[in-house]
């Protein structure tokens, strides 16, 4: 996964100022073309999910628009999330049946983008001094070494292929789901 937090547009040159903490720490000029052509190949990959209005002309509001979420949509998506860290603690899951390899990816990616997302954090913090952002930073890095350390229970697990750390997760689920929890809350009240 990928991501840029676009700073500013200049309408003569055409171009986004945008942070790509992936590519270079500094801010970077990216053509509104190239973006452009992304959007309308996104559109095509989901546009019965959407049910956006294709246009040829995008415009910055309308990518504003078609990645937009209300706080409602955002708390239903973590209330699965949250029930599937509920399931990792509660289901006796057969080691055997997942490949280890592709879920040590996965799960490596996903800590990945919390590490990312706070180096984003902090560069709207350099434009903003909404408290929530510093509450939202502290949260990301109490969760993180739990994140990790989840990771290499389930690791264990399957490597072993036997549930042998059913206890360290189902002792370590709980404070996961309420900081979790308080990361959304944080965030529906910017």
């Amino acid at each position: 996964d990928h991501n840029i937090l676009v700073d500013s547009y200049d309408k003569e040159k055409k171009t986004l100022n945008v942070y790509d903490i992936y590519l270079k720490p500094g801010m970077l000029e990216f053509d509104f073309n190239l973006l452009k052509s992304g959007y309308k190949f996104s559109y095509y990959l989901t546009k019965k999910e959407t049910g956006s209005k294709h246009s040829h002309v995008v415009e910055p509001r309308q990518l504003k628009e078609y990645l937009k979420e209300t706080p409602e949509e955002r708390e239903e998506k973590i209330k699965f999330f949250i029930h599937d860290i509920q399931n990792i603690a509660n289901f006796d899951y057969d080691p055997n049946v997942v490949d280890a390899t592709d879920f040590i990816f996965f799960f490596t990616d996903f800590i990945w983008c919390r590490v990312k997302a706070l180096d984003y954090i902090r560069l709207l913090q350099e434009h903003s001094e909404h408290k929530n952002l510093e509450m939202i930073t502290e949260t990301i890095q109490q969760s993180l070494p739990l994140w990790r350390r989840l990771r290499n229970y389930l690791t264990k697990n399957l490597i072993l292929k036997e549930n042998a750390c059913k206890t360290q997760i189902v002792e370590l689920v709980p404070e996961l789901i309420n900081l979790e929890k308080s990361l959304v809350g944080y965030i529906n009240n910017m």
